[in-house]
């Protein structure tokens, strides 16, 4: 048995719900969907995310620049027959500001038309190169923000956040070096305060806490502006994962398609997803990261622009309660490091490696491409109950933690086992004994019969397409629910009994009896 004795005499500090500050998506275009735009419009009424991220905004699917060459690529000259339109950009961001949204808006990728080679990255053939003539893509930057200015006014897009590309430190995502990257993110963000000094510029959008540092350096000695740093974290990060050879992603690849009867998800998943290594992650990496990290970034706002329970699309735990523990534990652990952070993603509306159809593929949103609430889901929706103080109790790294809120009259308890290595442990309960008299005691949880869309759709024998109203059915069988919770009394302190099993999240929440003296 787990014992916590909670005084109310707790010294208190602002929860600040810094993880609202932006939610990840996949690439831009997608945002022109109808599907898309209803879930991100519930997910902004229900778990308050103020911004939204995405990949690929120049990206060829979003028509900022085309050429005559695209359609007639035989007709000599026609590469130099170019329109420049920023109207795809502007039915986006249109949409984001009618439901009280802000776009994070990562600069990049390159447009083919700008773009000084070939290579591209992902399903949807993000440009990865430098420009062709730095001057250009200056002039293309200055002209997109104008025709934001001209659009929504420079007040409104000062508020917004401009981050110079994505993870340039892999080869995957930039064609180029680390100097390579500062001599682009030099001239961009030069690009962006010439537009309007009141503009906020950063980077570098590294994986793996890259390149703060380096880049605090980089813009200090040469007087390049950096409002804020960004980069990227995941569990396993500061022990060298996830990152694998291609000679090993191949292996495994040529394994899985010994299967003839596995589909793409499953074959990808299988040569991406590392369950051995997880014993490698410890329950404090994230934390440690975070720390390292604010070191690094001494007095400039320090923004986690990714972050997820698993950096891998189709890792089964991105569907499950582990997900919901986790994004618990790092939110906690996280407060008084970060100034905000994005977590990747809000739905599996997402094409990175191809489209997963699949109702439950292990796809990094929050909602599945039917709209159903994951436990990830859920873990946000607790954690937007949480009242405006927290109790300043310890971070302990410990098999079961807590944290401790008061909202009002009302004390909140949020209890999470969480655990990598989801195994057989037995339940254990939790006794915690607060020196108050409580009434009226609630709770809902997030385990595997509550909060878990997952085991209603293997009830219904996991169809690969679901019917009419079969999403809606599971949806409302995984909703939420309050339970009633019972409360022990005596010599002026409560008691409250909870079980928890592996990847648990518990938030129990307790009326303050004011008429006990």
């Amino acid at each position: 048995m787990t014992k916590f004795d909670f005084s109310v005499n707790t010294n208190r500090f602002h929860n600040d719900r810094y993880w609202t500050f932006c939610v990840g998506s996949c690439h831009a275009a997608l945002a022109l969907r109808a599907d898309y735009q209803a879930q991100l419009k519930k997910t902004r009424e229900e778990l308050g995310f103020e911004r939204v991220r995405f990949h690929g905004l120049f990206n060829d699917d979003m028509k900022v620049i085309t050429r005559l060459s695209d359609y007639i690529p035989l007709m000599p000259g026609a590469k130099k027959v170019k329109t420049q339109s920023f109207y795809h950009i502007a039915l986006v961001f249109d949409f984001l500001l009618s439901i009280g949204m802000r776009p994070f808006v990562e600069l990049g990728f390159m447009p083919t038309a700008l773009a000084s080679g070939k290579r591209t990255a992902f399903y949807y053939k993000g440009n990865i190169t430098r420009p062709k003539n730095m001057g250009d893509w200056e002039q293309f930057v200055k002209d997109f923000l104008t025709f934001c200015f001209e659009r929504y006014g420079r007040e409104e897009v000062r508020k917004w956040y401009f981050e110079v590309w994505n993870e340039p430190n892999l080869p995957f995502f930039f064609k180029g070096s680390q100097r390579d990257y500062f001599r682009f993110y030099a001239a961009t963000a030069r690009a962006v305060k010439s537009a309007d000094e009141g503009l906020r510029v950063g980077g570098p959008a590294t994986s793996e806490n890259a390149w703060l540092s380096e880049t605090r350096s980089f813009c200090e000695k040469n007087n390049v502006p950096l409002d804020f740093l960004s980069t990227h974290h995941y569990p396993g990060d500061d022990v060298g994962l996830p990152m694998f050879t291609l000679r090993n992603m191949l292996r495994m690849g040529l394994t899985a398609l010994r299967n003839p009867g596995d589909s793409v998800d499953r074959v990808i998943r299988k040569m991406l997803n590392r369950p051995e290594l997880l014993p490698l992650v410890k329950r404090d990496s994230m934390r440690k990261q975070l720390e390292a990290a604010r070191v690094k970034a001494g007095p400039l706002p320090l923004l986690y622009t990714e972050w997820s329970d698993n950096p891998v699309c189709t890792a089964p735990s991105h569907d499950t309660a582990g997900a919901a523990a986790f994004i618990v534990k790092h939110a906690m652990d996280g407060q008084g490091l970060i100034d905000g952070c994005s977590f990747w993603t809000f739905s599996d509306i997402y094409e990175e490696l191809t489209f997963f159809a699949r109702p439950f593929s292990g796809t990094f949103g929050l909602q599945t491409v039917h709209g159903i609430p994951k436990p990830a889901y859920h873990a946000f929706a607790l954690l937007g109950r949480l009242g405006d103080e927290r109790f300043a109790l310890p971070v302990t790294h410990e098999p079961i933690e807590m944290a401790a809120f008061k909202k009002g009259g009302t004390l909140q308890f949020l209890l999470y086992r969480q655990n990598y290595c989801e195994g057989t442990a037995a339940e254990e309960e939790v006794e915690l004994r607060v020196d108050m008299p409580l009434k009226n005691a609630v709770c809902r949880r997030i385990d595997r019969n509550n909060g878990n869309p997952l085991a209603y759709w293997r009830a219904m024998g996991a169809p690969e397409t679901l019917l009419p109203g079969q999403a809606d059915e599971i949806a409302a069988a995984s909703a939420l629910r309050e339970m009633p919770l019972r409360v022990e009394r005596g010599d002026g302190a409560s008691v409250l009994r909870i079980g928890l099993a592996d990847n648990d999240v518990v938030l129990a929440e307790a009326e303050i009896d004011e008429n006990v003296a």
